[in-house]
């Protein structure tokens, strides 16, 4: 994962800018660029409901960009070589859990 990591810092990057965009509480509530602007004149129009903007947690930012790093690694491990070295990494972790007992 350090390796997709460091391959895939930009997806990351930018799957945390997006993650974190400002949003409406319902996830039902699209808005445009125009809503945003006219923030105000939207809650007005909206009236008593709860329709407030909101910024996801660090932790949803983090999880979609985990989602980013899964799908890197996807498009990495078609890659023959890539795909032998994983599965190689892979069988060196299962050997050393099995050694050191942490199975």
């Amino acid at each position: 994962m350090i390796a997709a990591g460091r391959v895939a810092e930009d997806t990351i990057a930018s799957a945390l800018v997006k993650a974190s965009d400002l949003r409406a509480s319902r996830r039902d509530v699209k808005l445009t660029e125009e809503q945003l602007v006219c923030w105000e004149a939207l809650s007005k129009s909206f009236g008593k409901e709860n329709h407030a903007l909101e910024w996801p947690s660090a932790r949803e930012a983090a999880e979609d960009a985990v989602k980013a790093m899964y799908k890197e690694a996807d498009a990495l491990l078609s890659n023959p070589a890539v795909k032998k070295a994983w599965d190689y990494f892979q069988l060196v972790c299962d050997l050393t859990r099995a050694n050191t007992g942490d199975a």
